[in-house]
């Protein structure tokens, strides 16, 4: 063990000053440069508005009325049927359309998002001029909209 000590000591005498200032000099740079960019990304993500990841069911939108106010929810899309305390808790609801708006906000340019009324029990859409609004804002954000009305009938086709 000595023996391959002594060689790196050697070896280390044998390397000029200079090459190893300039390997320390570039360490200490990349080391550096990593922890900025690192801090940067950071505080940049926080400093913008906050976006909801990309969801690969899209998004469902939920609608109910309480008190004489409506209220909306937004959740990340599944393949389960939701219960209403589930899309109705203070955590996620929101009140009235300027409200939903800032939510839909989040939503990146050409995320699927879908509103359910009836699915769920209570919910329920509001009244068109409401509906047509939240499609136009949609459409101008880039987001797709579909409107689900359960029990609506469907179309037959021929046999």
């Amino acid at each position: 063990m000595r023996l391959s000590l002594e060689r790196a000591t050697r070896r280390c005498e044998d390397v000029p000053g200079s090459m190893i200032k300039s390997t320390s000099h570039i360490l200490a740079i990349v080391v550096v440069a990593s922890l900025l960019f690192g801090c940067g990304r950071a505080s940049f993500a926080q400093t913008r508005d906050a976006k909801l990841p990309h969801s690969m069911k899209g998004y469902e939108l939920y609608s109910w009325k309480s008190r004489g106010e409506w209220q909306f929810s937004l959740v990340i899309g599944t393949n389960r049927l939701k219960t209403f305390s589930e899309v109705s808790s203070s955590k996620i609801r929101v009140r009235g359309v300027r409200a939903l708006e800032r939510m839909l906000n989040q939503l990146a340019k050409g995320e699927d998002l879908t509103w359910s009324a009836g699915m769920v029990p209570r919910t329920v859409l509001p009244p068109g001029q409401i509906v047509d609004e939240v499609k136009s804002y949609c459409e101008k954000r880039g987001i797709v909209l579909r409107v689900n009305h359960r029990g609506a009938r469907r179309p037959q086709l021929p046999i």
